[in-house]
């Protein structure tokens, strides 16, 4: 872990997760220039840290003791550009260290961990041979690293220099006019000068190669004014089956009308006593009744499901009753007639009730948003890249708190209910509903074109 002492605040986000990796067992490496002498702690407290402090020279010291002024002060382009000078002149003093660069090297480490702010770390990892690394953000994302998640920068995320959240078109030219002053003169002047210490190792490597920077942002922002005005058209999938369920997908629905966007929700009404009423100027409600034998059905299967604990045949009732409101919905052809012709350029639906999936495939919806109100069920977590760590997340159907042998054994055993017995009557019974307008694909296919859409 790269944790330079260059403001405490900076530390002490470092030295948090440093320790939470310790106490999980993990070996962890703390490289800590001394930037700032100021700062007498280092960040961490776990005392299976190891810590390797760098000092760095007198002149740079004394240097970086005169900008203390930069974390108080509002920012501009030269002050960054002088942090960048000072990341660089001491990120040279560790580079020609050798003793450091020899022991780091024989560590042979599976992992990295560096803050964005200071490019420093990720050329160290580089150096050292290290392939897998983290980047880590203390605050908001800036637009200019959106892509390395596979989002986009859009021009309604304010950047570093401007906080505009005005939804007229001056506003959204001022939040393009910073990005590109963040782009190519606030990063130049803080990663890339920073950067240019890659040259004792590397005289190729730069900045945007270690994190990612791209253009996506003007691009989009030419597609919001001139395809689509100031909003999308949005579907918002919102069955009416429950009341927590239906407030978070109302609370989403709600922001992004919020941002300007155009909203049909559609109201599968499972629940005849709906508690979650929305009402924006943006948003416009569509009611989908079902049968009465159906209503009967919810009454007498699904009624205690949200006071009693869960079993998997909990699940499998509850997947009849989505699969049934699935099918009135598809055979509705009136309603489907009316939402084709809206042409919607977006989806969102929440994952436990897969019916809204195999709805925006018929529609003709091609990107879809899969949304959470819970934490994702390891099973699920796949789709986002990020492998199942199934002995110490508990599933659905296991909450083991105990850390022993047994305790994760019944994680992953509850791991595999979920997926073999749950998500195949809970989510895939639904999906048959599909067959109604000749789909054949399942849950899982839907649910993976999410990531991609």
């Amino acid at each position: 872990m790269f944790n330079p002492k260059i403001g405490g605040s900076h530390v002490l986000l470092m030295g948090k997760i440093a320790d939470e990796l310790a106490e999980k067992g993990h070996e962890v490496v703390v490289v800590q220039l001394i930037l700032n002498e100021n700062i007498t702690f280092s960040g961490h407290s776990n005392s299976n840290v190891k810590l390797i402090e760098v000092p760095v020279t007198p002149t740079m010291v004394q240097f970086y003791n005169n900008m203390n002024s930069v974390w108080t002060k509002v920012y501009s382009s030269d002050h960054l550009s002088k942090v960048g000078k000072v990341f660089r002149d001491s990120c040279k003093d560790l580079y020609n260290n050798d003793d450091v660069i020899h022991d780091l090297k024989n560590q042979k480490f599976d992992l990295a961990i560096a803050e964005w702010i200071n490019v420093c770390g990720l050329g160290l990892f580089k150096y050292i041979g290290i392939l897998k690394w983290i980047t880590v953000f203390g605050t908001a994302i800036n637009p200019q690293f959106l892509s390395t998640f596979g989002l986009p920068a859009s021009s309604f995320i304010p950047g570093l220099f401007e906080g505009d959240t005005g939804r007229l078109l001056s506003s959204r030219l001022k939040r393009a006019a910073n990005f590109l002053y963040d782009e190519h003169v606030v990063y130049k002047g803080l990663a890339g000068t920073t950067s240019e210490a890659y040259r004792i190792f590397d005289e190729k490597l730069g900045y945007k190669l270690k994190t990612t920077m791209n253009y996506n942002f003007l691009i989009l922002l030419f597609f919001c004014f001139v395809g689509h005005g100031f909003g999308f058209n949005i579907l918002v999938n919102n069955p009416q089956f429950g009341g927590s369920h239906s407030l978070f997908m109302n609370k989403l629905a709600l922001i992004l009308a919020d941002q300007g966007h155009n909203i049909v929700m559609i109201q599968s009404l499972l629940d005849e006593n709906p508690d979650a009423p929305i009402s924006h100027k943006n948003i416009e409600i569509v009611k989908a009744e079902v049968s009465v034998s159906m209503m009967s059905a919810i009454k007498h299967n699904i009624g205690d499901v949200w006071t009693k604990k869960k079993d998997s045949t909990d699940f499998a009732r509850t997947g009849r009753v989505f699969h049934a409101a699935c099918v009135d919905l598809y055979n509705n052809k009136t309603l489907m007639t009316t939402l084709k012709s809206k042409n919607f350029d977006l989806g969102l639906t929440e994952w436990i009730d897969s019916c809204g999936y195999g709805f925006f495939k018929h529609l003709g919806i091609e990107r879809y948003i899969s949304a959470s109100g819970p934490t994702l069920p390891a099973e699920l977590m796949g789709t986002l890249g990020v492998p199942s760590a199934i002995s110490f997340v508990p599933g659905i159907l296991s909450g083991q708190a105990e850390r022993s042998f047994w305790g994760r054994a019944k994680d992953i055993f509850g791991y595999l209910m979920v997926d073999w017995v749950v998500i195949p009557s809970l989510q895939d019974k639904p999906a048959e509903a599909y067959q109604v307008f000749g789909g054949s694909w399942s849950f899982r296919v839907s649910y993976n074109c999410s990531r991609k859409g």
